[in-house]
């Protein structure tokens, strides 16, 4: 078995190897290759990308779209802009262009005016189809730590990383899949003026009736109240 690593960006982390987790960093994909050896020669061949789905058929990876709805997106820039706007709330958010990672996979970013701070939006092509999912958000003010990337929570959850929003606050919602409408919501207080800071907090949230969600915390612009950036992470219920 060998690895390729592909450097998308500084924004985020994303790492494809038996699951997937993201965060904020370096940001590296990292895809397998099969390897078939017979007695007299080796050779190697592509791989396609595999996921899991989860009951429902949502892809256990993915945020967006949700399975159940007819949406589906045939680029990584409309399945961006689509989260940005209807999970994230951006509401009249300036795109950016497609960022390549592997040949599958890569960013979009997203900003609530031009030369606003960006929101990494991470988008991949799953199950071999041609269509783009969303993985989840990063945002370079808000380092979310715990949960990680796909963890199986229960409540109640920790919440840690880094941030720096207006006066501290960084708003945090659970979201179960299919539903738009949070089942909890809290803050988190980290840094602020800039500064980087260490939050951390115990989040409970009543019992999920669908198997797997979607935790986002945001920043607002004291200025208008539109959202400023988005970080969200993917997470599973347990049972």
């Amino acid at each position: 078995m060998k690895q390729t690593t592909v450097v998308v960006s500084s924004s985020l982390a994303l790492v494809v190897a038996l699951g997937l987790g993201f965060g904020i960093g370096r940001a590296t994909v990292t895809t397998p290759s099969t390897t078939t050896t017979t007695t007299s020669t080796t050779s190697t061949t592509s791989p396609t990308s595999t996921t899991s789905t989860i009951p429902g058929n949502q892809p256990a990876e993915a945020a967006w779209p949700f399975a159940s709805t007819a949406n589906r997106f045939m680029t990584p820039v409309g399945a961006a802009r689509s989260y940005a706007t209807t999970f994230l709330r951006y509401t009249s958010p300036v795109v950016g262009t497609f960022q390549q990672g592997d040949a599958r996979s890569g960013e979009v970013l997203v900003s609530n005016h031009v030369g606003g701070t960006s929101t990494s939006i991470l988008v991949r092509q799953l199950s071999g189809a041609s269509s783009w999912w969303v993985l989840g958000s990063a945002a370079p003010d808000i380092h979310v730590t715990k949960p990680a990337a796909l963890e199986t929570i229960s409540s109640p959850v920790t919440l840690s990383g880094m941030s720096t929003a207006f006066e501290a606050v960084v708003n945090v919602e659970l979201y179960q899949d299919n539903s738009l409408v949070p089942i909890a919501a809290t803050t988190v207080m980290g840094g602020s003026m800039g500064m980087m800071g260490p939050f951390t907090a115990s989040f409970s949230f009543p019992k999920p009736t669908q198997h797997a969600g979607t935790l986002v915390f945001r920043t607002y612009s004291a200025k208008d109240g539109s959202v400023i950036e988005a970080s969200s992470v993917r997470v599973a219920f347990a049972s």
